[in-house]
């Protein structure tokens, strides 16, 4: 798999550009993804965080709980589950903000939920669930994940606050 960097410029050049690269790639039989940045910090953290998996599923057990399977445009990548900032349910699928990135699964939020680490994730309204260490603030029951405020719901503000504590008293210094 090959994963090409291109700078952001006009979309007609980007398109054009995005085309013959596609076009070579394709011509040899490999398998490539085209990742587009303003800067190089944007593309460096892409590279860093978004990790591809080329389909073994053979790793070890503890290697596994720190990665899940995620899509983007089509695409399925190996990501850590730490730099999930938050996670969306639809209908039947759900959505990973990852960076600034949006990935999905086929999977709804209830099996996701058995699948995180609930020490780290909690779910704060039927279709939201945070992860703590991306949690800038909480006021007004409100959190902010990120640039995004998400709400609280009545019902999970008690129990949210409760395990945002108990997080924020347990990393404090760290």
């Amino acid at each position: 798999m090959f994963v090409i960097g291109i700078p952001r410029g006009s979309s007609e050049a980007t398109a054009e550009l995005e085309d013959k690269l596609s076009g070579i790639c394709e011509s040899f039989g490999f398998k490539h993804r085209i990742c587009t940045y303003d800067d190089t910090e944007e593309l460096r953290t892409f590279l860093e965080n978004v990790y591809i998996e080329e389909g073994d599923s053979s790793s070890q057990e503890n290697e596994h709980n720190q990665y899940i399977e995620l899509f983007y445009q089509r695409f399925k990548y190996r990501i850590r589950r730490k730099d999930i900032k938050y996670i969306e349910a639809y209908n039947g699928y759900t959505e990973f903000l990852v960076g600034n990135k949006r990935f999905r699964r086929e999977e709804s939020l209830k099996e996701i939920e058995q699948m995180l680490d609930m020490s780290l994730f909690v779910k704060i309204q039927r279709a939201y669930i945070v992860n703590l260490a991306h949690v800038k603030s909480y006021e007004n029951m409100e959190v902010l994940v990120g640039e995004e405020r998400l709400a609280v719901s009545r019902r999970r503000r008690r129990a949210f606050e409760e395990i945002y504590t108990k997080y924020h008293i347990s990393t404090e210094g760290k």
